[in-house]
């Protein structure tokens, strides 16, 4: 359903991804809000993975929504 919707509605699919895969993959928008939380601070391998689930050769987004926001998002900047 959710599928049919973004599809019939032209809207991307807003997940995180270490939690559930996106029904839009070349239109990908990840949160993320940490894994056990807030305070969650992610770690390079971590990222790395992130990462190589970007679609090549689309526009992607990802969005840091946890207490390390900046520094991890810093971190999969020089990663990509």
């Amino acid at each position: 359903m959710v599928k049919s919707l973004c599809e019939d509605l032209d809207l991307w699919h807003a997940v995180d991804p270490f939690s559930k895969l996106t029904v839009t993959p070349d239109r990908c928008y990840y949160r993320l809000h940490g894994r056990t939380g807030f305070r969650y601070k992610y770690e390079e391998d971590e990222l790395s993975e992130l990462a190589a689930l970007l679609p090549a050769d689309k526009t992607a987004y990802v969005f840091f929504n946890n207490r390390y926001m900046l520094e991890d998002a810093l971190l999969f900047k020089s990663l990509l």
